[in-house]
């Protein structure tokens, strides 16, 4: 425990601490084809098989942003490709936002639901401390907002692969070498714990109508990375000078992205 909070206060006077974080609190987010969202989006009614194929497309659309992130690095600065990164997939995820007020959603604000699937039932059941009220909700056949959903999910990922990879490369590039070990695995930590508090919160809130506070705390979540990203972007910190011990990798990180964009 002593350990994580030293490696915690070392991590956090380096220069690349705020990216990092920007980095962790994407892990803060339910909008990626893991098992709780899968579950919740079949609920919803897409099949499996469509399901899958919009998880290979995603990929598809990941390795792309992996393609373009040295064109990006070479021409606008390895900085500025993660201001883009980080607001692509926040634009993505907006599409996620509108699911939850198009026809055909599930998410009903301000109401404490006990029921299960519409697939399974018509109705609702709202219940207090004091009395338990039924409200007869229709299930709609309409898909326009799962797919939103859907489609805003797969849409981010080139973004998010562009954001990673360029937090990953502050990294390599600005952290002394003799303690690049420990801030790798403080950075690790902190994603888990964030991924940790998503998790709880899933706990806390476990029923399919209350998907939609999960999608508002993750579209949040990556404004908020975003956000943080972006005021370290401009502020003295980004632009600091990788220790001396550590250009010779950037200018290899430079030389690299210069062939991959000769390649393509």
């Amino acid at each position: 425990f002593f350990s994580s909070l030293h490696g915690l206060g070392t991590y956090a006077s380096l220069s690349v601490f705020l990216p990092g974080l920007s980095l962790a609190l994407l892990y803060l987010t339910v909008l990626s084809f893991d098992s709780v969202t899968r579950a919740y989006v079949i609920e919803q009614g897409l099949s499996e098989v469509f399901l899958g194929l919009l998880n290979g497309l995603g990929s598809i659309i990941g390795i792309i942003g992996t393609l373009v992130y040295p064109i990006f690095v070479k021409r606008l600065g390895l900085v500025r490709t993660g201001v883009i990164g980080f607001w692509s997939e926040f634009s993505m995820l907006i599409l996620c936002l509108l699911s939850l007020f198009v026809h055909g959603t599930s998410f009903i604000p301000f109401e404490k639901f006990t029921a299960v699937s519409c697939h399974s039932y018509d109705t609702y059941s709202n219940s207090t401390n004091v009395i338990s009220i039924s409200m007869h909700i229709p299930c709609s056949n309409s898909k326009l907002s799962v797919l939103l959903l859907v489609i805003g999910i797969t849409l981010n990922r080139f973004g998010l692969w562009i954001a990673d990879l360029t937090v990953s490369q502050l990294q390599q590039e600005r952290v002394p070498e003799k303690i690049r070990g420990r801030i790798g695995g403080t950075q690790h930590s902190l994603n888990q714990l964030f991924d940790l508090i998503r998790y709880t919160l899933i706990i806390c809130l476990p029923h399919m109508p209350q998907f939609g506070y999960h999608i508002c705390l993750s579209v949040l979540s990556v404004f908020t990375a975003s956000l943080i990203y972006t005021i370290w972007s401009c502020s003295t910190a980004s632009q600091l000078v990788p220790p001396a011990a550590d250009i010779e990798m950037a200018e290899k990180n430079a030389d690299l992205a210069g062939h991959y964009e000769t390649e393509l």
